[in-house]
């Protein structure tokens, strides 16, 4: 049992770091998400600018 609890505690760092990880990579995605989205809105404001003139 303590050997199971010495291994959790040595890989506590490692679990702390990936968590961290995950979540840096959940707002770039969030970002990226954010991003397409206005391109997409940017498009279609300049494909009505475009059929107007």
């Amino acid at each position: 049992m303590e050997t199971l609890q010495l291994e959790n505690e040595s890989n506590q760092p490692r679990i702390d770091s990936l968590s961290t990880e995950v979540n840096q990579l959940q707002s770039v995605i969030e970002e990226k998400e954010l991003l397409i989205q206005q391109c997409k809105e940017n498009e279609k404001k300049l494909d009505q600018q475009t059929t107007e003139v």
